[in-house]
């Protein structure tokens, strides 16, 4: 954890008592006491996991990612022009079929099993890691585990290929990513703040029965349908109904993530699993780069005569947005073809102000390419204002009233405005104070202070201050 004091545009943070017999009343309970400000320490540890699709379709997607992360890195400096202290890893879609499963060669036994990847050549990460590190020593200068700069190595890596799986999985390849202590061992720290961006062109066929991927059925009568994506579609989201039934050409409407499908994992166990790894949910971001969750329109292949979905999106060389093909393999085709996703969307709803899901079809006219990073800028913006861990470094007094706890012993100023403290419906900018040991292990309360923003951005040059009634000594 850092200790900024002076030359902070937005917070500056400071250990200034005030005088003996400041007593104030605050807090609904009617409290009364010395509030004397209070030390606020700053902790922006952040761990990035990109998770991205490596099926066939996505080498420009992969490009676009590659090439926007520029505009991401310059968010995450601050006034001072510092990077927080970073861990970035990559890992790929692919976590395969299962040893009967369909798909094909690409989708044997787990795939990549979450594992983070460091694709064949690019420049080896000097300590052995296969995630990027680069934060800052007790000297202040940067350690890194790479040669050169931040943005061409991730460019680098993001770049996994295209050779995956045709099932995308991303949401259990993040779980098993982050559960894996052996071959991605030192990339989660407890401390840090998390965040997981998602980037596909397909939604999410995380699986809980492997039966969903079963080749033996491959009819549009059997109990699965035909082998192909549509499955995760058929089972992974919940539609109005339609005359014909499920498998039905045409549009769909009001199409939920179906929390109970017997062959999909719930998307709400994901966002747990993510939540359980943290002191408190604050530390977590979550934000998808993908299709939109509509139009929804089943329709026929005519070239693999199976049930498919119409992208929701398609994006041609030159800007169109029809006349080309969305055929993987054709060098002329789509620049992007995404299909409604549904279930990452959803997943990115489950945190609240703390998902961002971002439209993966932007272009560049410029470049004639996609542009990935409108995306990332966008999912920056949002993620910076949420990454500075701060700490009361004082012993609270905390009323433990029930209703409003340590936030009535506390008064948080930001510039001449004062902001109040949190409550059920009310109003945004607020504050709240929760314990957090893990985030705040160092300081004598061990209380993080939260500002709810709803949303909005920060303000760029108010100070953040608080006083507070300390524990007598």
């Amino acid at each position: 954890m850092r200790t900024h004091s002076g030359g902070w545009s937005w917070l500056q943070l400071f250990a200034v008592v005030l005088a003996p017999g400041c007593a104030t009343e605050i807090g609904m309970d009617g409290t009364t006491g010395t509030l004397s400000d209070v030390p606020l320490l700053v902790d922006r540890d952040l761990d990035v996991l990109f998770v991205v699709d490596d099926s066939s379709s996505m080498r420009q997607e992969q490009e676009g990612l590659a090439a926007g992360f520029t505009r991401f890195a310059e968010l995450l400096r601050d006034h001072e022009d510092t990077l927080p202290d970073l861990h970035i890893g990559v890992v790929s879609t692919n976590v395969g079929t299962g040893p009967d499963g369909g798909g094909g060669d690409f989708c044997l036994g787990q795939g990549d099993d979450g594992v983070l990847e460091v694709p064949d050549g690019c420049p080896a990460l000097t300590d052995g890691s296969r995630f990027i590190s680069d934060i800052e020593s007790s000297t202040g200068e940067r350690e890194t585990n790479y040669g050169g700069d931040l943005v061409d190595q991730f460019a680098c890596m993001a770049q996994i290929g295209v050779t995956g799986c045709g099932f995308e999985q991303p949401l259990e390849a993040m779980k098993r990513a982050l559960a894996n202590d052996a071959e991605n061992s030192g990339f989660l720290r407890p401390a840090a703040n998390l965040a997981v961006i998602v980037i596909s062109d397909e939604d999410d066929c995380s699986a809980r029965d492997r039966k969903i991927f079963d080749p033996t059925q491959d009819d549009i009568d059997s109990e699965l349908g035909q082998l192909s994506s549509f499955r995760c579609f058929e089972f992974g989201a919940a539609c109005d109904p339609v005359d014909g039934g499920e498998r039905s050409l045409g549009q769909r409407t009001n199409c939920v993530a179906e929390e109970d499908s017997p062959y999909l994992e719930s998307v709400a166990s994901y966002a747990d699993f993510l939540r359980g790894l943290k002191g408190s949910p604050d530390q977590v971001f979550v934000a998808t780069i993908a299709g939109n969750t509509s139009p929804v329109t089943v329709v026929q292949d005519p070239n693999l005569e199976e049930r498919v979905l119409d992208p929701v999106c398609l994006i041609c060389p030159g800007g169109a947005h029809s006349g080309c093909s969305n055929a993987p393999y054709d060098p002329d085709g789509a620049l992007v073809a995404a299909t409604p996703a549904v279930r990452l969307n959803a997943f990115a709803g489950e945190f609240g102000s703390a998902g961002n899901a971002q439209d993966i079809c932007h272009y560049d006219a410029a470049s004639d390419a996609l542009d990935v990073g409108i995306s990332l800028t966008n999912i920056g913006e949002q993620l910076v204002p949420r990454i500075d861990s701060i700490c009361l470094d004082a012993d609270v007094l905390d009323t433990d009233d029930g209703q409003t706890g340590v936030q009535a012993q506390c008064e948080v100023s930001e510039g001449a405005a004062a902001i109040p403290a949190c409550s059920d419906g009310g109003a945004t900018p607020c504050f709240r104070i929760e314990e957090n040991a893990v985030q705040c292990g160092t300081t004598a309360s061990h209380l993080q202070l939260f500002i709810e923003r709803g949303g909005a951005a920060r303000p760029a040059d108010a100070e953040l201050s608080a006083r507070c009634v300390l524990t007598p000594s």
